[in-house]
């Protein structure tokens, strides 16, 4: 078994190196794939390899860069026709997030006066927030330190590359390695050019899709990275946003997706968790912290475009119904040039990650979702916190116990512990919503009244309270007894409870 997988993963990166070096050709079999690529190494070539980077040409051992705040350092500089096949770069001091956000890689193809590539360090390499992270893709790859990047780079007659250190921060050492092919001659056919752009809205705007790509010429869109946090606190309510893609001035989109996650190639707001593939992955995956980053390549279905592409994304369940972000990303594209000029890149310190937000808490609040790794489990169905920032702010800790799949009589008892016996009152916060059900509340199976959660949206109701009652010293059972529907309410058979909170108030 453990043989048969290694077979097929390295079938898969076969797959993958053919159809990067070679274009998407077709083969007899699987196992042509693998000799393809192999006799490629058997067959003479003209092409010479040049290797560029930061070692010492005096032969020590001081095999870096220093580059001081302010400072633009040229990393290549090529005065003739070829393709930059590798690069690779390692920065210290490690684990500084502002630098990798503060520093600008830029690249410039044929002596063109605005540059092709303009991202900051860590966004272009893939990283998550400037994080140190490992992972492995087909085009970029974090590993042990190293950052590395596949994307080919064909240039005509000149490369340069440039590292420019926007921070306050001395670059004390920056490696730096690549791996460039010289052509004997120049290729005959036309050749597109390697792109990169970096956007940033923080905060997005209601109504309004989330530009990641605008350009014009004629080429191919091949890649995205996303770093996405929610500004309203925990949850993943932005995921529901579809991507639309308009080519070549379409009205509507010739490309309407289902939803983040699954424009990323997940699903169920990446379940699984984080992980890295060949052509995409979850890099970053926090829902109390509101944050998520993804990846998709377009290496086998690139996006071909004529005169124009313009990629945007929602951010949230629909363009009316928005979740507050901060929405970074990177876009990977191949064109004819010249390009359309990039929008300005926002300045050094409005590149930084904002920081963590403590979501709103209502005083005094007994989080009901605190219960559910507890003996709070319903009679039927099942229960999961649920995160409430994409329907407001209302709900506290921005987050509510939800409870599916249940039917009339089914019940849901929440311990409630009591230090002194007394009369109390009970409050509590919940969800309403168009499928809202009725719901009798007992204490200690004594009936305290009905309520319902039906409303015409999904919202946060106002303080229920209930009659003061005799609460025991210890834990007294708080009962959800589903007993209904309200007439107005829509029909399904899962038949929703959300709970946010309870107040409980000595009298």
């Amino acid at each position: 078994m453990y043989r048969m997988k290694c077979c097929l993963k390295w079938r898969l990166v076969f797959l993958a190196m053919t159809f990067w070096g070679c274009g998407a050709k077709s083969f007899a079999s699987e196992a042509d794939f693998g000799c393809r690529l192999l006799d490629d190494c058997t067959k003479p070539s003209v092409n010479k390899i040049i290797h560029e980077g930061s070692w010492d040409r005096t032969g020590d051992n001081t095999d870096f860069y220093t580059i001081a705040p302010g400072q633009t350092k040229t990393i290549v500089n090529m005065k003739s026709s070829g393709t930059i096949r590798r690069l690779w770069c390692a920065v210290a001091a490690r684990q500084q997030e502002t630098l990798m956000r503060q520093a600008l890689l830029r690249m410039y193809w044929d002596n063109e006066e605005t540059p092709s590539v303009e991202v900051p360090l860590g966004d272009f390499f893939g990283t998550s927030w400037g994080r140190t992270k490992d992972f492995i893709s087909m085009a970029l790859e974090q590993t042990s330190g190293g950052y590395n990047c596949y994307w080919p780079m064909p240039f005509g007659k000149a490369a340069r590359v440039e590292l420019v250190n926007d921070s306050n921060i001395v670059i004390d050492k920056f490696y730096f390695n690549s791996d460039i092919e010289m052509m004997a001659t120049p290729p005959k056919s036309e050749r597109l050019y390697f792109h990169a752009q970096w956007r940033r809205e923080n905060p997005t705007t209601a109504g309004k899709l989330y530009t990641i790509l605008e350009a014009k010429g004629r080429g191919k869109y091949v890649g995205t990275s996303l770093q996405m946090q929610c500004l309203e606190g925990p949850g993943f309510g932005f995921l529901e946003g579809d991507e639309e893609v308009f080519v070549d001035g379409e009205k509507t989109p010739s490309i309407h997706g289902t939803g983040n996650e699954d424009y990323f190639m997940a699903c169920w707001y990446f379940a699984s968790g984080e992980f890295s593939a060949p052509w995409h992955g979850c890099l970053y995956k926090n829902e109390k912290q509101g944050r998520a980053h993804a990846y998709r390549w377009h290496l086998i279905d690139p996006i071909p475009f004529q005169k124009s592409i313009l990629f945007q994304i929602e951010h949230g369940p629909d363009i009316n119904y928005p979740t507050n972000s901060d929405y970074v990303s990177t876009a990977y594209w191949y064109q004819t040039e010249p390009h359309a000029a990039f929008p300005p890149l926002p300045t050094r310190d409005k590149r930084l990650p904002v920081p963590l937000l403590v979501p709103y808490k209502i005083p005094g609040a007994i989080e009901v979702e605190d219960f559910i790794n507890s003996t709070a489990r319903p009679t039927i169905g099942g229960a999961y916190v649920q995160y409430m920032t994409q329907f407001g702010s209302a709900w506290s800790n921005a987050s509510q116990y939800f409870w599916y799949n249940g039917e009339p009589g089914a019940t849901v008892t929440f311990p409630l512990e009591v230090k002194d016996a007394g009369m109390y009152q009970l409050g509590v916060y919940i969800m309403q919503a168009p499928d809202g059900v009725d719901l009798e509340i007992l204490l200690n199976g004594e009936s305290l009244g009905k309520i319902s959660e039906y409303a015409p949206k999904v919202m946060h109701s106002d303080l229920i309270k209930f009659e003061p009652k005799p609460f025991k010293s210890g834990l007294n059972d708080v009962t959800f007894k589903i007993v209904g529907r309200d007439v107005r309410a829509r029909v399904n058979n899962e038949y929703p409870v959300g709970i946010d909170c309870f107040l409980l108030t000595k009298i």
